[in-house]
């Protein structure tokens, strides 16, 4: 039986087991992998409590700069920008979706204000201060430790890094474009965008994720 027939007959069987409430929601979810936010939107908006009593709560010493609200806006930013790449007809096992996205988006910006309370943020602020933010950021995208000294084919890089920006969606752009090219504050970007300082670093991880995925490997930059 060829792979598509097979995985179409699976989801048919999951169809046959589901209650009436539970079919509704499959369809509703399936119009929404569709293409229809109207439909996305309601699955989220029924789904939502339950990730967010998943998820738990933010660490006291943080709430003053991150909320569970932040969490979930940027969670459901992700699902809209990743939805069409789904194919799940039960509407369970994409809610455990959402709350590991909703995980890593809170660990992430956790782990950026840890970052910046040490005082790792000194080393992005000095960057652009010796005009090489482009190199900073190319470093960052790739999780290397390499120095400018180190980077290969300089002006193609720094090119392929400005093309795949503007790629970015357009808060993820302004992000990457205001805090690490600019050498903004993160106060005044969450100002610049009326959003918390913690969403701000949540967008910018995903900003960065996506950067590496649009640009390949780092082999390509850093010489060895």
């Amino acid at each position: 039986m060829p792979a598509g027939q097979d995985r179409a007959g699976r989801g048919w069987d999951m169809y046959a087991k589901m209650s009436k409430v539970e079919l509704n929601q499959a369809m509703i979810l399936q119009k929404g992998i569709a293409g229809d936010h109207d439909a996305l939107a309601s699955v989220l908006e029924t789904l939502g409590p339950t990730v967010r009593q998943r998820l738990g709560g933010v660490p006291r010493q943080w709430r003053s700069v991150l909320s569970v609200d932040d969490v979930m806006q940027q969670t459901y930013a992700d699902a809209f920008s990743i939805i069409g790449q789904l194919d799940y007809v039960d509407v369970q096992r994409f809610a455990g979706w959402l709350v590991t996205r909703a995980r890593r988006n809170l660990v992430s910006a956790l782990r950026a204000l840890r970052t910046t309370r040490r005082g790792g943020d000194r080393v992005r602020i000095e960057a652009h201060r010796n005009n090489s933010s482009q190199m900073f950021l190319l470093e960052a995208i790739h999780a290397t430790s390499a120095t400018p000294s180190r980077v290969a084919a300089t002006a193609e890089a720094c090119g392929e890094l400005e093309s795949a920006i503007e790629r970015l969606p357009q808060t993820h752009r302004i992000v990457v474009r205001m805090y690490d090219l600019e050498g903004k504050d993160v106060e005044h970007v969450a100002e610049h965008l009326g959003r918390s300082v913690g969403a701000i670093y949540m967008l910018r991880s995903r900003a960065h994720d996506r950067l590496s995925e649009l640009m390949g490997s780092s082999s390509r930059y850093f010489s060895t």
